[in-house]
């Protein structure tokens, strides 16, 4: 009765605590296998948790199957992650390149509209000096002006408008289908000077309004102030433009006709100014440029024009004067060519910005990609590595419970063989290592018994 009683309050021992057992140096007759599989797991903090999602039976086809599934999925969740991030930095690279090489291209656009708003503008000043009483003496001039100018709109890489309105700025042909009506109708004894001049004003306005739509969407940090510098020279060099117009007809004719031709004269001027002090504001190279082609021809230019336009600016009328008309054009025509060259120069450094920064988002694609892959590639290794080593723990796990049952067993035999030499309380302190102390029996039997031949047996083994 007491062996039986012994062997089934271990059972239940064994099955609540199997951990106790081992640190109390017994071992459980009876173990169930998920109380060794579930003395194997961390008990406290963040490990029990991961430990509890990751947990299976690994003794079952099954459990092995679901305890892998859920490993794997710890496993893949931080490189699929990684892999989406590498995914958006190679997409936002490639979306970065693309932009930047579309600023680019609009800037590149944009020096070409340029030209060709120095050659209308060149058209337009003939023109008024046509209307003008030079008359017939420009005529060739004039002509000459239509086909550079004819040349300079076909020579446009793309046509700036799709979407306007007006059929004249469909297309180069339409345009082009225009302005040579325009040149068709025009007659020195029957238009105005001034309605000239605004005819060319509303087409050179129109196509700088485009010029300002290409440029102004970049984003770029790095490249805004020069670009800004280059608007400020683009607008400055209409205004110079027209300056040139209204000066001109001033000598040729003597003077101003009307206040308001005077006052769209002086706005005009102060409106060049103020660009060009803001550009030289936003870009160190501007009037560095400025000064030297100002002094090329070996005569201060800005002085002679300030002197003209000094003239101009005190008095509505003068005498008139072909030879200072002429000489008023030839000097602006200088001038202009000056803000050319600076215009060109500004659009030729926000260029090679764009193609630093350019090369800088290749790089980053480059290496954005080689990232991708690598991380593509190593997704199958880490699958293969992980259910190898899970396969070989589960396999550990089962050998470790095979093994625990097995010395559960032994262990049930020892303590029977140990409880029948000698009391339990006795086994058990002595199974823990303790003293067992002296007893006092108030009555007790002694058998004494001897076997016969025992030394001789011993002798044999």
């Amino acid at each position: 009765m007491d062996s039986e009683n012994f062997g089934g309050e271990n059972d239940n021992q064994a099955s609540s605590s199997f951990m106790s057992h081992i640190r109390q140096g017994s071992i459980a007759f009876s173990l169930k296998s998920q109380d060794i599989i579930d003395a194997m797991h961390p008990e406290t903090g963040t490990s029990k948790v991961i430990w509890g999602f990751c947990r299976g039976e690994p003794l079952t086809d099954t459990g092995k199957r679901i305890q892998l599934l859920k490993i794997l999925s710890l496993t893949l969740l931080p490189i699929l992650g990684l892999w989406a991030f590498t995914v958006y930095s190679l997409s936002y690279s490639i979306q970065g390149k693309s932009d930047i090489e579309q600023t680019q291209y609009a800037v590149k656009f944009s020096v070409e509209i340029g030209r060709f708003l120095d050659r209308i503008q060149r058209e337009r000043d003939m023109s008024v000096l046509y209307l003008s009483i030079l008359g017939p003496e420009t005529k060739t001039f004039l002509m000459n002006e239509y086909l550079l100018t004819d040349r300079a709109v076909q020579e446009l890489s793309d046509w700036p408008v799709n979407d306007d309105f007006s059929n004249i700025f469909q297309s180069k042909k339409a345009f082009k289908k225009y302005l040579q009506d325009h040149r068709n109708q025009l007659d020195p004894n029957n238009y105005d000077i001034y309605v000239e001049m605004d005819f060319y004003n509303s087409l050179i306005g129109r196509f700088v309004e485009w010029m300002y739509g290409a440029i102004k969407e970049s984003n770029q940090a790095s490249i805004w102030k020069i670009l800004v510098a280059y608007q400020k020279i683009v607008t400055g060099m209409e205004h110079v433009g027209i300056e040139r117009s209204l000066g001109t007809v001033f000598y040729v004719e003597g003077g101003f006709p009307t206040q308001s031709i005077y006052e769209r004269y002086n706005m005009r001027v102060t409106s060049f100014k103020a660009n060009y002090r803001s550009a030289v504001l936003y870009s160190q190279i501007v009037d560095p440029i400025f000064q030297e082609g100002v002094t090329s021809t070996g005569t201060n230019l800005t002085a002679v024009i300030q002197s003209f336009r000094y003239e101009m600016q005190n008095a509505m009328r003068t005498d008139a004067s072909i030879t200072r008309g002429q000489y008023w054009f030839d000097n602006m025509t200088l001038y202009l060519d000056t803000l050319l060259i600076i215009q060109q120069d500004l659009a030729n450094l926000i260029n090679e910005e764009l193609q630093n920064i350019i090369d800088i988002e290749e790089n980053n694609l480059v290496i954005s990609s080689c990232f991708l892959v690598i991380v593509f590639l190593m997704c199958p290794l880490v699958i293969y590595t992980v259910e190898a080593l899970t396969s070989d723990i589960q396999k550990y796990a089962i050998a470790l419970v095979d093994k625990t049952k097995e010395l559960a067993k032994e262990g049930r035999k020892t303590d029977s063989l140990l409880y029948q030499m000698v009391p339990r309380p006795v086994a058990d302190k002595l199974k823990l290592k303790k003293d067992v102390d002296a007893e006092y029996f108030k009555s007790v039997t002694i058998l004494l018994s001897e076997i016969m031949g025992f030394n001789k047996i011993c002798y044999k083994v």
